[in-house]
């Protein structure tokens, strides 16, 4: 079995200069993310030799990005090439409200497996009565 890692750059317009969907706006589900205290969680994926995994990556889309985006997802395991997975995003279309959390099918809601809402002690702290953006970042942040 071998310990995989991935790597997600910067994807840039490829129509519009300065336009840029930055690395830190990706997330693979199957590599870590929060724990329920709050904390880095890191995982660790091992793949056998000549078998498939699926990573599950998501990415929140900055409000002000449209159009077609170019990047790449590198892939590496130990004692082999570094594989490059070239991707194009396309952005099109009004930019939802609440970014799709009503409508359970687009899976928008994967981006709450990092919230940190609910962990203050404290009965009616003044987080939990916040507005929701403020509290969880909308797909826009």
């Amino acid at each position: 079995m071998e310990l995989i890692t991935l790597r997600v750059g910067d994807f840039t317009s490829a129509g519009t200069p300065g336009q840029s969907i930055p690395a830190a706006a990706f997330r693979c589900f199957n590599l870590g993310g929060t724990d329920f205290l709050g904390n880095p969680l890191v995982k660790e994926v091992r793949v056998a030799k000549g078998r498939v995994q699926p990573q599950w990556i998501g990415v929140q889309i900055p409000r002000v990005a449209s159009g077609r985006f170019l990047g790449q997802i590198q892939l590496t395991a130990p004692g082999s090439r570094p594989v490059d997975v070239k991707v194009s995003i396309t952005v099109a279309g009004e930019m939802l409200d609440d970014g799709g959390d009503s409508q359970g099918w687009r899976l928008s809601r994967l981006r709450w497996l990092d919230s940190t809402i609910g962990q203050s002690d404290e009965v009616g702290s003044s987080r939990l009565f916040r507005s929701k953006r403020e509290v969880m970042p909308s797909p826009a942040d």
